[in-house]
């Protein structure tokens, strides 16, 4: 009986793994390696390589990159409106924004590129 259980599909995985390579015809060149080798095959085909969670992983990935560029052209705009509207300078600015020093340069490239620097 299937549970759904990650744990209930690797053991079922490893039972098709092991049946797999049990079954290969003789004629088979990799079927000895595979036999010899049989532990490691079946661990890299559990472990190695899930496409589902490699997916997920690169999506998640994907939308944690548009946060933070939202981010950025959130803080711009920011950067730009407290310019324009109380006259301060871009340091200044940024500091009153409390941005960390290491990141004036990459804002003001940025703002640079947005056409107000």
């Amino acid at each position: 009986m299937k549970d759904g259980s990650a744990e209930n599909d690797g053991l079922e995985i490893g039972i098709a793994i092991d049946k797999a390579i049990d079954d290969m015809p003789e004629d088979f060149l990799i079927r000895e390696f595979l036999l010899a080798h049989k532990a490691e095959v079946k661990d890299m085909c559990l472990t190695e390589y899930n496409e589902a969670e490699t997916m997920e992983m690169f999506r998640e990935e994907g939308r944690e990159q548009g946060r933070e560029e939202g981010r950025e052209e959130t803080t711009v705009t920011h950067i730009k409106d407290i310019m324009e509207s109380l006259g301060f300078g871009m340091e200044k600015t940024m500091s009153v924004l409390k941005i960390p020093a290491e990141k004036y340069g990459m804002y003001r490239l940025l703002l640079e590129k947005s056409g107000k620097s």
